[in-house]
């Protein structure tokens, strides 16, 4: 089971940090979707279902290295979300740590960027980077399963909920506070992944990984 961490404890009542621990994290998922969008060609990172989508119709054409970056993004996020799920459940790791693992992949990924070159014609480097986006995105996906908050990497059930509550009359949901901060979280993370990745390539995840981790490794440490 994981948990432990401060959003479990008091999302609820959203406080300034647990405010600034989903909105970070719905930036993360944001900026790796649309990161990875932009510079893989079409990879979706923080959820699988587009990826399906836009394999399948890859599939009438002919295959490229888009297309096998596609077919092994899969796998990658399968393997994440169940060694996560094992290693939380078999070594008692809460969120944070999980989280904080996340963004150290980020590091590495953006680390990369910096050292290598950042044209997508360099495939090998390029495709683990984009596969370790994809497995850290998995670890997201898992670690958040336990926690009683809206989803951060999938804005579709998100959104849904948001229109059903603003136009339901006498209805209120004690989520949409949240709903509405991982929305505009999740948009900006978009708006900023397309810009950063065009700038400056991989590196951008430089950053984003290295808040994920000041942010978490405190709090599973108890000093948030």
């Amino acid at each position: 089971m994981v948990g432990g961490h401060y959003i479990t404890a008091i999302v609820r009542k959203l406080t300034p940090e647990s405010r600034l621990g989903l909105a970070i994290l719905s930036f993360t998922a944001g900026f790796a979707d649309a990161a990875c969008f932009v510079f893989f060609s079409g990879l979706f990172a923080a959820h699988v279902t587009g990826n399906i989508v836009l394999l399948a119709a890859s599939l009438s054409q002919d295959m490229d290295d888009t297309s096998l970056l596609k077919i092994a993004s899969f796998p990658a996020f399968v393997v994440a979300v169940w060694l996560t799920a094992q290693i939380s459940r078999n070594l008692k790791l809460t969120a944070s740590i999980l989280f904080t693992l996340e963004g150290a992949i980020l590091v590495i990924v953006g680390l990369v960027g910096l050292l290598a070159s950042d044209e997508p014609s360099h495939g090998v480097i390029n495709f683990a980077m984009a596969v370790a986006v994809v497995f850290a995105l998995g670890i997201q996906n898992q670690a958040q399963v336990a926690l009683d908050t809206p989803p951060t990497t999938v804005m579709t059930g998100n959104v849904t909920r948001l229109i059903g509550s603003l136009f339901a009359q006498g209805s209120k949901d004690d989520q949409l506070d949240e709903i509405i901060l991982e929305i505009s979280a999740f948009t900006i993370g978009c708006i900023g992944g397309a810009a950063g990745v065009m700038v400056f390539g991989l590196s951008s995840f430089l950053p984003v990984g290295l808040i994920l981790c000041c942010l978490f490794f405190g709090t599973s440490k108890g000093q948030i």
